[in-house]
């Protein structure tokens, strides 16, 4: 085969005790042959890696999925114990990220997002701010029922008024349009507040 590529890990692995026979699995022959299989070994350093861990790695009793699947040419599911992400079969073709035991377990999907329990202290501004709110809510729809009672008085005063001869006197007229006008943009500003607010109020009561 040749002169083979050196890396630290290749050093460190020609370091570790042999531990395994190479055995390859059942039907390797039939789809290489011995030249075959040997310069498919010198294609890459991964697959020099992937032999040397076959070796000296340890074998598990319960294969990867990888392994179960009859995916790489060797007969066990073997891993350098030290390094979990190396395993023959899966580091053999540069697979190693795709084995089921490099994965982490899968959390089961909450029902629901419980929230933590409140401190005291967090308990007591959660209440002061519900009664912030309550007020605040109270104080704006006092804030519209004036409005409103603005309205209806101006309203009044038109319809039973004569034009004033005193010039001194406001026009009722004028006075109205005035009103609805404050009324109008006050409104327009706390519209969107107050939908808002309300929505707040609503979850927190």
């Amino acid at each position: 085969m040749g002169d083979r590529p050196k890396s630290d890990f290749v050093a460190h692995l020609l370091a570790m005790p042999s531990r395994n026979e190479l055995i390859l699995r059942s039907g390797t022959w039939s789809v290489w042959s011995a030249s075959m299989f040997s310069e498919n070994i010198g294609e890459s350093l991964t697959n020099v890696e992937a032999i040397l861990i076959q070796v000296v790695g340890t074998r598990q009793e319960v294969p990867c999925k990888h392994c179960e699947e009859r995916r790489g040419p060797f007969a066990h599911c073997v891993r350098i114990p030290e390094a979990n992400n190396h395993w023959g079969n899966c580091h053999w073709g540069g697979d190693r990220d795709r084995c089921s035991f490099n994965e982490g377990p899968i959390a089961p999907k909450p029902t629901r997002v419980r929230r933590p329990k409140m401190t005291d202290e967090e308990y007591r501004t959660h209440q002061e701010t519900v009664r912030v709110l309550r007020e605040k809510k109270g104080q704006l729809m006092g804030l519209r029922r004036e409005q409103q009672r603005d309205v209806l008085d101006y309203s009044s005063q038109i319809t039973t008024s004569t034009t004033t001869s005193d010039p001194n006197q406001p026009n009722p007229m004028t006075s109205f349009i005035s009103s609805q006008q404050r009324a109008l943009e006050m409104e327009n500003l706390t519209d969107e507040m107050l939908d808002d607010l309300f929505a707040l109020v609503d979850k927190l009561l």
